[in-house]
Protein backbone atom coordinates (compact mmCIF):
# COMPACT_ATOMS: atom_id res chain seq x y z
CA UNK A 1 0.00 0.00 0.00
CA UNK A 2 1.46 3.36 -1.00
CA UNK A 3 1.95 6.22 1.45
CA UNK A 4 -0.76 8.26 -0.28
CA UNK A 5 -3.37 5.57 0.06
CA UNK A 6 -2.68 5.27 3.82
CA UNK A 7 -3.61 8.90 4.46
CA UNK A 8 -7.16 9.60 5.42
CA UNK A 9 -8.79 12.95 5.91
CA UNK A 10 -11.33 13.97 8.46
CA UNK A 11 -13.74 16.78 7.95
CA UNK A 12 -16.32 18.25 10.27
CA UNK A 13 -18.25 21.44 10.66
CA UNK A 14 -18.74 23.61 13.71
CA UNK A 15 -21.22 26.33 14.42
CA UNK A 16 -19.86 29.62 15.76
CA UNK A 17 -20.33 28.65 19.41
CA UNK A 18 -18.57 25.32 18.93
CA UNK A 19 -15.74 27.03 17.04
CA UNK A 20 -15.16 29.55 19.85
CA UNK A 21 -15.23 26.75 22.41
CA UNK A 22 -12.69 24.81 20.33
CA UNK A 23 -10.38 27.84 20.04
CA UNK A 24 -10.69 28.51 23.78
CA UNK A 25 -9.73 24.90 24.51
CA UNK A 26 -6.64 25.20 22.31
CA UNK A 27 -5.64 28.45 24.03
CA UNK A 28 -5.96 26.75 27.41
CA UNK A 29 -3.80 23.84 26.23
CA UNK A 30 -1.13 26.30 25.09
CA UNK A 31 -1.19 27.95 28.53
CA UNK A 32 -0.88 24.59 30.29
CA UNK A 33 2.04 23.65 28.03
CA UNK A 34 3.75 26.98 28.72
CA UNK A 35 3.23 26.60 32.47
CA UNK A 36 4.84 23.17 32.34
CA UNK A 37 7.94 24.68 30.71
CA UNK A 38 8.79 27.31 33.34
CA UNK A 39 12.02 26.84 35.24
CA UNK A 40 12.22 28.37 38.74
CA UNK A 41 15.99 28.68 38.45
CA UNK A 42 15.56 31.02 35.46
CA UNK A 43 14.12 33.80 37.61
CA UNK A 44 10.92 35.76 37.77
CA UNK A 45 11.55 38.16 34.88
CA UNK A 46 12.49 35.46 32.41
CA UNK A 47 9.57 33.25 33.40
CA UNK A 48 7.12 36.17 33.32
CA UNK A 49 8.25 37.14 29.81
CA UNK A 50 8.10 33.52 28.68
CA UNK A 51 4.55 33.04 29.94
CA UNK A 52 3.39 36.39 28.54
CA UNK A 53 4.46 35.29 25.06
CA UNK A 54 2.07 32.36 25.37
CA UNK A 55 -0.83 34.68 26.16
CA UNK A 56 -1.15 34.32 29.90
CA UNK A 57 -2.53 37.30 31.77
CA UNK A 58 -0.54 39.02 34.49
CA UNK A 59 -2.80 37.43 37.11
CA UNK A 60 -2.32 33.94 35.64
CA UNK A 61 1.45 34.47 35.60
CA UNK A 62 1.40 35.69 39.19
CA UNK A 63 -0.58 32.66 40.31
CA UNK A 64 1.82 30.27 38.57
CA UNK A 65 4.96 31.94 39.88
CA UNK A 66 3.62 32.49 43.39
CA UNK A 67 4.08 36.25 43.26
CA UNK A 68 1.78 39.25 43.09
CA UNK A 69 0.29 40.65 39.91
CA UNK A 70 2.16 43.89 40.69
CA UNK A 71 5.49 42.02 40.77
CA UNK A 72 4.70 40.49 37.37
CA UNK A 73 3.84 43.88 35.90
CA UNK A 74 7.08 45.36 37.27
CA UNK A 75 9.12 42.49 35.81
CA UNK A 76 7.49 42.94 32.41
CA UNK A 77 7.94 46.71 32.60
CA UNK A 78 11.68 46.34 33.37
CA UNK A 79 11.99 44.07 30.36
CA UNK A 80 10.24 46.61 28.10
CA UNK A 81 12.50 49.40 29.35
CA UNK A 82 15.59 47.29 28.67
CA UNK A 83 14.39 46.61 25.13
CA UNK A 84 13.72 50.31 24.53
CA UNK A 85 17.20 51.20 25.78
CA UNK A 86 18.79 48.74 23.37
CA UNK A 87 17.06 50.17 20.30
CA UNK A 88 19.30 52.35 18.19
CA UNK A 89 17.97 55.54 16.62
CA UNK A 90 16.96 55.30 13.00
CA UNK A 91 19.71 57.02 11.01
CA UNK A 92 17.50 57.14 7.92
CA UNK A 93 15.34 59.83 9.45
CA UNK A 94 17.20 63.10 9.75
CA UNK A 95 16.14 66.72 9.84
CA UNK A 96 17.62 68.98 7.21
Amino acid sequence: MSEKSKRQGISFSLDESQFHSFVNSIQNLVKVYAAAQIKPEEGTERNARFLKVFGLTSQEIADLLGITKRAVNKALQRQRKEEEGQKEPDDAITKT
